[in-house]
């Protein structure tokens, strides 16, 4: 009996996954408080730290960082600035200039080497031990969360992560309408100690500033708790990544509207018959059924040349049958790719087993394979076929551009944000497992095919749940679902572009009808037949196989007397025969053949810098608010 074998098919599903997991993987990061270890060799301290936070109402904040950086390690090159986004916070405009020290030419790089967090690599890599260099750091920090939406506004100027110890910090905030009230605490994590509050007005806006007046030690930082009139501000909305949702939404609405209005499928009217439509031999239904050859396809060649008189076969070896050649050659009038197989199988000896052909018999088989393609390369519409694959090339590009372009654009054009392209990889699989199911959905009984479109369906969900991976300072974590889900549900979708032509249409039609008789046929029209044929059970056995109902066929059988196949020797014909222990003979002998037959012959991180930059997790300690991060040497 010839099955659909869904074992690959999860296989693959699997692998996907596990890529996709590999992939973005690179790029997560731990999501714990965890410390940079601090190494004597690339020891820094920050001399002056002073910061600025412009802050609007919308909680879009513009940030000037000013450090004074001594290099006291050894092989002191530069530091790395790391700035938290994970919380619902954002990146914007990252530039970074130098005020002071050394050559006024310098190397900064922006990347995520954290998924939390962007890293700022600053200073070039020559050796600064014992010099004193100032930087500049401007970009915008942009709070999503809607924890402000209440009121307050937690934040952390000078962060939790520096593997250093600050001389001096100085910390000014430049407010919104609506500001009511303010409170600073510094030191470690936790700690409950306040910084007195200046509050001066500026341009018409009040400022409020703090300044430490001893060092700071290593992992040490400034919160300030800001609380605002009710509605005086409100977390910022993102619309620019659901640009590339409208996109996806437009993509997938173009493909059902080309499958409902452009490339239909013509109709199949099964046209009962009981016998093969056309003369049509089983390799050739084989491939007109789902549009592949399997290795049952060509086995059950042996069959359909057995029931035609050109060979018999000896079942004395049960999992290794002889295979005996009767015609030289078959009718003139046989297709070529059948010649090939024929001419193959023997290559001028009488007698043939299936394992004296594994390692042999594949360069036939090969040969036949491509010439029938060739023969039945105009099943579908070029068309249809050309854009379901396009489709599900688009849609795995604008999942994995998405990113790119908005980290390059929006974070800074230093970043190059590509693991997210690997997503083009799911997405064209996906497609093609859609093609897949499109091909063999006359092969699959419905349960079982309507079951595996759940399978790809879940398949892509898993898909897209990996994309959370992505930095969240790139794209909020509700855009990047819903991108993730539209792009591969579109991957998917577009396999249904795939369109029949009519004349395959026709003699799909004319299979089915086919397939319809040997499923329905009734115990007195084959006593019937039988009558007319005493070999007709034989003769429709391997298409019974190719069409995957070798099973119903034969389980209509077992209450009806059929003689032994003329084309069969050995015990199973001398002793007392039953078609029960043929039929176990003829399925064991298949999968030993199938495998020998088309057998081919064998062939010889860094460290991590810098506290947790927390989304907002309530005031009243040091630590407790959006920004921060820290630094690390090297």
């Amino acid at each position: 009996m010839k099955k659909v074998k869904i074992l690959p098919f999860a296989i693959v599903a699997a692998l996907i996954t596990l890529l996709s997991v590999c992939v973005f993987g690179l790029t997560a990061c731990s999501s714990g408080d965890t410390q940079i270890p601090v190494s004597s060799t690339y020891l820094f301290e920050l001399e002056d730290y002073e910061v600025t936070y412009d802050i609007s109402k919308d909680c879009k904040i513009a940030v000037t960082e000013d450090l004074t950086v001594n290099y006291l390690g050894p092989q002191s090159t530069g530091f790395i600035r790391d700035i938290p986004t994970d919380g619902g916070v954002q990146v914007r405009d990252v530039k970074v200039e130098k005020l002071a020290g050394g050559s006024p030419s310098f190397y900064y790089d922006v990347d995520y080497e954290y998924r939390s967090f962007v890293s700022v690599d600053i200073g070039d890599y020559t050796y600064k031990y014992g010099k004193t260099e100032k930087y500049r750091l401007t970009y915008t920090y942009i709070i999503t969360n809607s924890e402000p939406n209440g009121g307050q506004l937690n934040l952390n100027p000078v962060g939790h992560g520096w593997g250093t110890i600050i001389h001096h910090a100085k910390v000014k905030m430049i407010l919104p309408d609506g500001f009511e009230s303010a409170k600073c605490y510094y030191g470690r994590r936790g700690s409950t100690t306040t910084l007195p509050v200046t509050q001066t007005t500026e341009n018409g806006r009040t400022v409020v500033s703090a300044e430490t007046g001893n060092v700071l030690p290593m992992f040490a930082g400034v919160t300030f708790n800001l609380n605002f009139q009710k509605g005086a501000i409100k977390a910022y909305f993102d619309f620019t990544p659901y640009i590339f949702l409208i996109i996806a939404g437009v993509l997938l609405l173009v493909t059902i509207l080309l499958k409902l209005f452009v490339l239909k499928n013509y109709p199949i009217t099964p046209v009962v018959n009981y016998e093969a439509p056309n003369k049509m031999n089983p390799l050739l239904m084989g491939k007109l059924i789902d549009n592949k050859v399997d290795n049952e396809d060509i086995t059950s060649m042996l069959y359909y040349w057995a029931s035609k008189g050109y060979i018999k076969i000896n079942f004395d070896g049960s999992k290794d049958p002889t295979i005996i050649r009767i015609a030289q050659k078959l009718p003139q009038n046989s297709p070529v790719y059948e010649k090939i197989l024929y001419e193959g199988l023997f290559r001028r000896k009488e007698t043939v087993t299936p394992s004296q052909l594994a390692g042999k018999y594949y360069t036939s088989v090969e040969k036949a394979k491509n010439v029938l393609k060739s023969k039945t390369s105009n099943l579908y519409r070029l068309s249809g076929t050309v854009f379901a694959f396009a489709f599900a090339v688009l849609a795995g590009l604008i999942v994995g551009l998405a990113p790119l372009l908005l980290g390059f654009i929006r974070i800074s054009t230093k970043l190059i944000y590509f693991p997210a392209l690997f997503m083009i990889i799911p997405s064209i699989v996906i497609n093609l497992l859609g093609q897949f199911l499109i091909y063999t959905k006359y092969k699959f009984k419905k349960a079982l095919w309507i079951l595996s479109w759940v399978g790809l369906a879940l398949l892509c969900t898993a898909v897209a749940a990996l994309y959370v991976f992505i930095p969240d300072g790139i794209m909020d974590i509700a855009p990047k679902i819903l991108l993730s889900l539209f792009c591969m549900g579109t991957a998917a979708v577009s396999s249904v572009l795939i369109a029949r032509t009519e004349k395959y249409s026709a003699s799909l039609g004319e299979i089915l009808g086919f397939k319809e008789f040997i499923k329905l046929a009734q115990k007195n029209e084959l006593e019937t037949m039988l009558e007319d044929n005493p070999q007709f059970y034989y003769e429709i056995l391997p298409y019974a196989q190719v069409l995957g109902v070798s099973d119903i066929w034969e389980e209509k059988f077992k209450d009806i007397t059929v003689k032994p196949p003329q084309w069969a020797t050995g015990s199973i014909v001398r002793d007392a025969f039953t078609l029960y222990a043929l039929n176990r003979i003829i399925n064991s002998s298949m999968r030993n053949m199938s495998r020998n037959m088309v057998s081919r012959p064998s062939s010889s991180g860094s460290n991590f810098g810098g506290g947790r930059g927390f989304g907002g997790h309530g005031g009243g300690f040091s630590g407790g608010g959006f920004g921060g991060g820290g630094g690390r040497g090297r």
